[in-house]
């Protein structure tokens, strides 16, 4: 039950290049997010993207209606780490801090 004890939802990246925390959990922020923003790319389908205010990084998820049941599927966020040298998209996990 999410309600008993400490709650700890969240996310979290240490970019090691900058030495910049990025993280949003329920009790605090970092504070160097922009706003989430939603859409709907159809009636199945929601997406949910965060940049950080610098736009080196960008969390995406995308939960999609599984037919025929009551559950849905939540694909992995992806992490787009931009730098001058290091154009490129990838799933990654988010590094330990």
């Amino acid at each position: 039950m999410i309600n008993v004890g400490t709650v700890d939802e969240g996310y979290g990246i240490c970019d090691f290049t900058t030495n910049t925390h990025y993280f949003d959990y329920g009790f605090t922020d970092s504070g160097n997010w922009n706003p989430s923003t939603l859409t709907f790319p159809n009636a199945n389908t929601a997406v949910s993207t965060r940049i950080t205010s610098d736009g080196i990084w960008r969390i995406t998820n995308t939960i999609t209606k599984v037919p025929a049941t009551a559950f849905c599927r939540s694909g992995e966020g992806q992490y787009d780490r931009k730098e001058l040298d290091r154009h490129r998209s990838e799933h990654l996990p988010a590094p330990p801090c």
